[in-house]
């Protein structure tokens, strides 16, 4: 655990230290690090607020591991407390990891959609629901981080 916070830490400082991060940057340009092998940009939004669970597809050890990593990221982050209720509710942050193997994503690969309805990142693995939690800490809008101090 100590690890991935030193991790986390050093990826935020090598992002800050970047400076390609704009809060505004324009359709298209989402600047997300790694680069993804694919963006599909749609209209619309999702309010992420601590009224939204973070609902978990199994108990896998793995899983709940890195749901708590990032729960605290956020937290650190924004001061959002999400909570991972026992049964799924609406408009919820879902982490599937695939029953299947998905080989159009690989091992550490995953999907982020994001709804009006909630967003939903799947994996084959633990590893590529931590990176797509990493990607959506990335895309979290910087005036969220500044009502914390963060960011």
């Amino acid at each position: 655990m100590r690890n991935l916070n030193k991790i986390f830490c050093l990826f935020t400082c090598l992002r800050l230290m970047g400076g390609g991060l704009d809060a505004k940057a324009s359709p298209g340009k989402i600047m997300i690090i790694p680069k993804p092998a694919e963006v599909v940009e749609l209209k619309g939004s999702f309010l992420l607020s601590e009224r939204v669970p973070l609902v978990l597809s199994s108990n896998d050890t793995l899983l709940r591991k890195t749901a708590y990593v990032f729960l605290e990221q956020l937290d650190s982050l924004t001061g959002l407390r999400l909570s991972i209720p026992t049964r799924p509710g609406n408009r919820s942050l879902m982490l599937l990891l695939n029953r299947t193997f998905d080989s159009a994503i690989g091992k550490e690969g995953y999907k982020l959609t994001v709804r009006p309805e909630g967003i939903v990142i799947n994996a084959n693995e633990a590893a590529g629901i931590f990176y797509g939690l990493q990607t959506l800490l990335q895309i979290i809008p910087i005036e969220m981080c500044a009502q914390k101090g963060g960011r």
